[in-house]
């Protein structure tokens, strides 16, 4: 125990100077975290504080063995920590943690928290952390911690539905830590419609200009150029700062054709994108589009709000990114131009003919933790497990079977009332339901049906729903691949990783960000990949092809 007291000391000092230095958030959503693509989060604390002192006839169970269901004899109270995300707060009063209570005999108790990287490690400082959270920062930074507890056993004896997973679903072995289980994973269990970033365009202004939709990434830099000379008060290309335009998996650099982080071949070798031609041959590009004024040149200093407002207001033209918020912006668009139409056009072609383009993943959006010190290990794992189970992903996605949904041809349909009543609301359907039933992916959706909210979405064939966009790419969705998932890691080569990576990453990308402005010439590129090969940059990718062998070898 010395050693987990140490490095909870250690977490506690990391916890104070975390706080005192205000650390900006970092670009890729953190598990147990809401994605960028949400709107910030309010601080907010919420529990739901029922007592345990409920009769058995309150509950409508059998006061001498309780309901089949029940997966403990005895009312067992277990904790639980997420993120707040302001567009669905937690209410204490909604139906499936209400269910849970009468039918599992799960006391579930839900706190919430808006700075929950800095809450999490308060707490586990103070050894005080909940039987069961959403994880945050660097998972092999919290399992050195030994505050996780490794689930393996656990799962062999009380959880099927998880050993199941793991059998079906080989990447979901890459996120062992040292040979052990110690995260779950929310999974997806419908069709993934999620197409990744796509190329958004105002089409109004193509058919104003007699300009064919563009199929390649050199058809787009044409009709972009004519685009920026048609509407000089306008900018062609708005993105939202430097992460989704150069480094993001969103980015379009995989549809030019290169890579900026770690990327495995067809042979299953892990290569580091950015040390490679392709991706200054992508970089060439971006840096055109930035001299020739296509691109905004402040993309930098350009904030999701303010890139949204820009293409709200008809100040940028064209974006690669997230389709979902095309009705939101094309209502605003046409407030003052009836006309005009932001809509989603096909994958680009690169200049060798390839079409690519990174998807979301289908499984680990979110990711969630067992307390290594909670006292009921096995009920834990049992109501772990039940989430996983067919009736446990249809209450966390659609509520209480009969007052919110029914099954219709096999799959759950939420009712007309229901739908009716939430679509009447001033608020997102969605969010409104997800925070009056304690439902989706911002709750406890550890079995995810990613379109549960179809139904709250126009059926209008004209709107942007991720439905109808998912026609648009259905019959092209060959080329989407999936992202790249790293071999798992020891500690020490975690421990390595990290100490790489502050040596060349932020570097990396200050330095990218130079080549594109001008400021450092591409004469420059063999001399700049040299630099980055001396902070470990190389190392790096020995360290991940040496791990895969390893995990290819003992599976």
């Amino acid at each position: 125990m010395k050693k987990k007291e140490v490095l909870r000391k250690a977490i506690a000092v990391l916890s104070a100077v975390t706080m005192a230095a205000s650390v900006m958030a970092c670009g890729n959503t953190s598990p147990g975290q809401t994605g960028s693509d949400s709107a910030p989060a309010k601080e907010q604390e919420t529990q739901n504080t029922d007592t345990q002192t409920e009769t058995s006839a309150d509950s409508g169970t059998d006061t001498q063995g309780g309901k089949d269901t029940w997966l403990t004899d005895e009312m067992v109270t277990i904790t639980y920590a997420r993120s707040e995300n302001s567009l669905q707060p937690y209410n204490p009063d909604c139906a499936t943690v209400q269910w849970i209570r009468d039918n599992l005999n799960i006391n579930l108790e839900v706190s919430t928290y808006a700075d929950y990287e800095t809450k999490m490690n308060t707490l586990l400082a103070a050894n005080q952390l909940p039987d069961l959270f959403g994880m945050w920062g660097n998972v092999s930074d919290v399992v050195g911690t030994e505050c996780l507890l490794e689930l393996t056993d656990l799962i062999d004896q009380y959880a099927p539905n998880i050993k199941k997973d793991y059998e079906e679903i080989p990447e979901l072995s890459r996120y062992k830590v040292n040979g052990g289980i110690y995260t779950l994973a929310q999974i997806r269990r419908d069709e993934n419609w999620e197409q990744g970033s796509v190329p958004c365009i105002r089409t109004d202004l193509l058919e104003e200009q007699n300009l064919e939709v563009p199929t390649t990434w050199d058809e787009l830099y044409d009709v972009l150029g004519k685009l920026a000379k048609a509407y000089p008060d306008s900018i062609a290309y708005g993105c939202r700062g430097d992460d989704r335009l150069l480094f993001n998996y969103m980015s379009p650099i995989k549809g030019l054709g290169g890579e900026y982080g770690l990327y495995q071949d067809e042979d299953g070798q892990w290569h580091m994108g950015c040390l490679e031609d392709s991706y200054k041959e992508a970089l060439q590009y971006i840096h055109n589009m930035y001299q020739d004024g296509i691109l905004d040149n402040e993309y930098l200093i350009v904030s999701a709000d303010d890139w949204k407002s820009g293409l709200a207001t008809g100040k940028y033209l064209f974006y690669f990114d997230n389709p979902v918020f095309l009705d939101t912006l094309n209502t605003t668009l046409r407030e003052t131009d009836p006309n005009a139409k932001l809509e989603p056009i096909m994958f680009l072609a690169n200049e060798d003919g390839v079409t690519l383009n990174y998807g979301h993943p289908n499984n680990y959006y979110n990711v969630w933790g067992i307390n290594a010190d909670t006292e009921n290990k096995e009920v834990v794992m049992k109501f772990v497990n039940w989430l996983y189970s067919e009736e446990g992903g249809r209450l966390m996605n659609y509520g209480v079977e009969g007052e919110h949904y029914e099954m219709v041809d096999g799959s759950p349909k939420f009712k007309d009332e229901i739908v009716e009543e939430y679509l009447s609301r001033t608020g997102d359907p969605t969010y409104e339901a997800g925070s009056e039933i304690g439902i989706g992916d911002l709750f406890m959706a550890m079995s995810w049906y990613s379109n549960y909210d179809a139904a709250f979405k126009s059926t209008s064939a004209e709107a942007w729903t991720r439905e109808n966009i998912h026609k648009v790419y259905a019959e092209h969705m060959d080329c989407v691949i999936q992202q790249p998932v790293e071999p798992p890691y020891t500690a020490e080569e975690s421990t390595r990783i990290t100490e790489i990576n502050q040596s060349y990453m932020d570097y990396s990308k200050t330095e990218i960000n130079k080549f594109v402005s001008g400021e450092r010439s591409f004469d420059e590129w063999d001399a700049f990949v040299e630099e980055l090969i001396n902070k470990g940059a190389q190392e790096r990718v020995d360290i991940a092809n040496q791990a895969e062998q390893r995990f290819q070898e003992e599976n």
